[in-house]
């Protein structure tokens, strides 16, 4: 079959980039799989270090890219054993578990399609997911059931949420004892659960099935902060488009790369590919509670060679950094954010700490990174797409549109319902619009010119009029977060009295600053000597933001601004 555009381009950069992966691709580009690549270089060198896992008790594993081929070789035999096979939705939720990996490239062999999720879930997300990838087997971890007094949150939740007995259900915890304790916790819970590691015993050996790299491979859940989850459908090939996250990462062979989100979110599986791609290390830290101390002294111990967080990470890292010298300056060759923006005070910041200046990108769960900015302020376009251009949308705004004649890095579509028949797997869904026989994803993000750079700028929705005035409300955020003292800032359009635009700003601060009305007078002073006048919120509420595991605003919980800010202690004049 001829190659179109999207994919010359990429697998010409990948043979600039990494000869033993363009030779792996000449034969093997049609039926390609991450698992199928870990295979190929377990031949080669077994004893290549893979992975790197530290658990909740401080205990240290490691595995090399033979362990990763051998052990999901065991677990494919046991899931096949267990029924799984080839178009069936395996659910994972397994928050930072080196299970993870194992599973991951198992369900590959078996030419299974990998649907993860987070923990922190609800029934109601539980089974509104459900509902539409109908799972044939969820895959958990349990640590609280031997750790906790009350049985397992995750399980619980899942369990009365499934309201199916045939769905197989599979538990990482603990390796025995796990009937009596579990009914020691809480005998209302049904105990219909399976230990994992039973797989153990199976075959090293497995013929893996015959797949298409265009095949359903990946489902990946939104965040579904408002409304349900949405559910993102990806090929095989979605391992592949991740080798241009790996060369933003820094990921070197051989060497250690840290991304802190664990396997629930999307980058959880970024990470994966990103790093086996680039015959790397992967650096898995399964901490319980998030403390930055901690790891910062990881990370020296560890030697992390490159780092990958969301700025809400940096940030956390940087301030015990900044309170504590006694603690170890990692000697990090490279910093990514997570494809997220970073302000310039955060970049200061990892410069004064890190010696390094973050890398910037943009992407998003329906769309690999579309566009990367390296530490020189540098902007690279990934080969992966055609076309990145900004299309009008309103009188105030443009979005960027990603056009691409390949199948690699765009979602196939949302998924509306996953059927089987007559031993097909059939996916309802809602697919991205072809225009010439080209693929066009209008992202719904805002973006512009800077300085000759495609910059994104947030949802759109986020530019408004005040006082006749376009003011983009991702750049007032960005403004006031410059600060010190704020950790974090909320800006939003209500309208006053007399039914007039106005700008609300609510605020985090950072551990040490409280609020008072002479720090709001100082933020009042820095918005206006940094930004026109009319960029200064009316009004200003200050208290923790709340946010879901992956940092975005949780607004259904904040409430509404207008009722929110009538009980605010702060109110400026206009």
């Amino acid at each position: 079959m001829e190659k179109t555009l999207s994919e010359k381009k990429t697998l010409k950069e990948i043979a600039k980039k990494d000869m033993i992966l363009a030779e792996f691709l000449k034969t093997n580009f049609n039926n390609f799989t991450l698992a199928s690549y870990v295979d190929y270089l377990a031949k080669m060198d077994g004893e290549r270090p893979a992975l790197c896992h530290v658990d909740k008790n401080g205990d240290r594993r490691e595995f090399s890219y033979g362990d990763l081929s051998e052990l999901s070789n065991r677990m494919a035999n046991f899931l096949r054993k267990k029924g799984i096979k080839k178009g069936d939705v395996v659910a994972l939720v397994l928050r930072n578990n080196y299970e993870f990996y194992i599973v991951s490239l198992a369900l590959q062999k078996l030419g299974a399609i990998t649907l993860t999720l987070q923990f922190m879930n609800k029934e109601k997300q539980y089974k509104s997911i459900f509902s539409k990838c109908n799972p044939k087997c969820v895959i958990a971890d349990d640590y609280e059931i031997v750790h906790a007094e009350d049985s397992s949150f995750v399980l619980d939740e899942i369990n009365k949420a499934c309201g199916n007995d045939e769905i197989i259900k599979l538990c990482t915890y603990p390796k025995n004892g796990f009937t009596e304790k579990k009914k020691g916790n809480n005998a209302d819970t049904p105990n219909d659960w399976e230990e994992l590691y039973d797989y153990l015993h199976e075959s090293s050996e497995f013929e893996s099935e015959q797949v298409r790299t265009y095949d359903i491979g990946y489902l990946f859940a939104t965040s579904g902060t408002t409304g349900e989850p949405k559910i993102v459908m990806h090929n095989y090939a979605f391992a592949l488009s991740h080798f241009f996250t790996g060369l933003w990462y820094g990921v070197e062979e051989g060497k250690k790369h840290y991304t802190i989100a664990d396997s629930g979110w999307g980058m959880g599986t970024w990470n994966m590919c990103a790093v086996l791609l680039h015959r790397g290390i992967a650096y898995v830290n399964d901490y319980d509670r998030f403390n930055s101390e901690m790891l910062i002294k990881c990370m020296d111990k560890e030697e992390i060679n490159s780092l990958c967080a969301p700025p809400s990470i940096l940030n956390l890292l940087l301030t015990s950094l900044e309170h504590d010298s006694k603690l170890p300056r990692s000697k990090l060759k490279s910093i990514s954010s997570a494809g997220e923006p970073v302000d310039s005070r955060l970049k200061k910041r990892c410069i004064e700490q890190f010696g390094r200046v973050p890398r910037e990108g943009y992407g998003m769960t329906e769309l690999s990174l579309a566009f990367t900015i390296d530490e020189e302020g540098k902007q690279r376009f990934s080969p992966l797409y055609d076309h990145i251009v900004l299309e009008r949308i309103n009188s105030q705004e443009k979005q960027i549109v990603v056009t691409s004649s390949g199948n690699i890095g765009i979602c196939t579509g949302y998924l509306k319902k996953l059927l089987k028949e007559g031993g097909e797997t059939l996916a309802l869904c809602w697919k991205p619009p072809e225009e010439n026989g080209k693929t066009v994803w209008r992202t719904g993000d805002v973006g512009n010119f800077d300085d000759g750079k495609v910059l994104c700028r947030g949802r759109a929705g986020s530019t408004v009029k005040i006082n006749d005035q376009l003011v983009n409300m991702r750049e007032v955020e960005k403004i006031i977060e410059e600060f010190k003292g704020v950790s974090a800032c909320l800006v939003e359009c209500v309208k006053d009295d007399e039914n007039r635009n106005c700008l609300v700003a609510t605020i985090e601060l950072e551990a040490g600053y409280e609020p008072t009305e002479s720090i709001v007078a100082e933020i009042q002073a820095f918005v206006k000597n940094n930004a026109p006048e009319y960029y200064r919120p009316k009004m200003v509420d200050i208290r923790k933001i709340p946010r879901t595991t992956s940092g975005k605003v949780k607004r259904k919980t904040l409430g509404h601004p207008v009722q929110r800010l009538q009980e605010a202690r702060f109110k400026l004049s206009a």
